[in-house]
């Protein structure tokens, strides 16, 4: 697929909160409806698979969106707490009928939510398709482990470090390089819906990139996904799978 991409020199938290801001409901509008098939069929199950059978009662959402996953995971637990510093994506979550009562959304960064928080430590953290839109994945990490519990869970999915490049296409650009961590500036778009939502930026990192961040912030890698669809799921693409498109992990803070 030809799509217009682009390298930048950066992007802080708050300019991608924006870029958020402005394609909340539409975002919303997507995973709702079903629209948005990988969110739907391939990562929300991973996430609900990897956290299975781990005794949990409070979660965290890290970088909740507009809280539907939230909402489907506060059906087998006690407490979940949803963050993120899309402001208008928390006033969806908040907003929605389908919220349960054992929601609590906050909107800001989570390295600022982890510096004030002091209430009970969570069991499991989960991050569904946030850490590559982490402009400084150390210091998301390190804000991770510290609300989050010795022994407790993180479960996250990513664009796959070494398949999205080629499926997106920019993987042949002279820019690209698979060794650096790049940000790139990119439309947001489904693969049911030809005309993206907006744009928004995400960072390219290297698979050892992750690994070695992950020890360095004091996560042990438990299980490792290359999450694929189901040939019957593969018929609601437009066009089937040839190679891995997300990564999924569960790692456990030391």
């Amino acid at each position: 697929m030809k799509i217009d991409i682009k390298p930048i020199q950066q992007c802080t938290t708050k300019q991608i909160a924006k870029q958020w801001d402005i394609v909340a409901k539409s975002r919303d509008n997507q995973i709702r409806s079903g629209l948005d098939i990988s969110y739907d069929k391939v990562l929300t199950p991973i996430i609900l698979q990897l956290a299975q059978g781990k005794s949990f009662q409070r979660v965290l959402d890290v970088g909740c969106g507009s809280g539907v996953l939230s909402e489907r995971i506060a059906r087998h637990t006690q407490t979940v707490v949803g963050v993120d510093p899309s402001h208008e994506s928390i006033a969806l979550a908040k907003a929605s009928n389908l919220r349960p009562i054992n929601t609590e959304y906050v909107s800001e960064s989570i390295e600022n939510f982890s510096k004030r928080y002091e209430e009970e430590l969570f069991d499991i953290a989960i991050a569904n398709m946030v850490l590559q839109d982490a402009s400084d994945l150390a210091a998301v990490l390190n804000s991770v482990g510290e609300v989050l519990r010795r022994g407790g869970a993180l479960v996250c999915t990513i664009t796959h470090p070494c398949f999205w490049p080629t499926y997106w296409g920019y993987g042949r650009y002279e820019w690209f390089e698979y060794g650096k961590e790049i940000a790139i500036d990119a439309p947001l778009r489904i693969s049911s819906v030809a005309e993206p939502v907006g744009r928004t930026t995400h960072f390219h990192r290297p698979l050892s990139q992750y690994m070695s961040i992950l020890r360095d912030t004091g996560f042990q890698i438990d299980s490792l996904v290359e999450p694929f669809p189901s040939r019957a799921i593969q018929c609601l693409y437009p066009e089937p799978w040839t190679i891995p498109r997300f990564l999924a992990l569960r790692a456990y803070r030391k």
